[in-house]
């Protein structure tokens, strides 16, 4: 099971986009396929993609052109670090996932979900996109770190 997001729609119009897409489907996808076009299993593939998607950026230029973004469930079970010990590499349609240091055992493995663009974020900015991409406070070392040195300051 892939982790479901319990607040999957926005705003009105994200609703409505979905809702659009089914319509699409209904009308393109071969009748073969139709019995498993509905309501529910668009629901569940909408409650479960948000928190589950990869972006396909173009390799050619630093990852400046998105093509769109796709569910590898096998690779959907990381979780996210603003310092990761994994980072993850795009080759042609294949992610591969690489140490970046040392891990101990039983140590949890993170990926980061910023895609790189933690490094110039500060925690405000890092916690504000995680939880409009993803709908999660970031509790992280780092982040933890940070507000610890915002408590000792004030």
């Amino acid at each position: 099971m892939l982790h479901a997001n319990p607040v999957p729609y926005l705003s009105d119009d994200h609703l409505r986009e979905h809702i659009t897409s089914y319509l699409h489907l209904l009308a393109v996808l071969p009748t073969s396929l139709l019995p498993w076009t509905t309501t529910d299993n668009c629901y569940t593939l909408a409650t479960r993609d948000a928190q589950n998607a990869f972006g396909l950026r173009s390799l050619d230029d630093g990852g400046d052109e998105i093509f769109g973004f796709g569910d590898w469930p096998s690779a959907s079970y990381w979780n996210h670090d603003c310092t990761p010990n994994v980072r993850k590499k795009r080759t042609g349609r294949t992610w591969q996932f690489y140490a970046q240091r040392d891990i101990k055992a039983e140590e949890q493995l993170c990926i980061t979900y910023l895609g790189g663009d933690e490094q110039d974020m500060n925690v405000i900015q890092r916690r504000e996109r995680l939880r409009n991409d993803w709908g999660f406070h970031c509790l992280c070392t780092r982040c933890a770190k940070a507000d610890q040195i915002t408590m000792e300051s004030t």
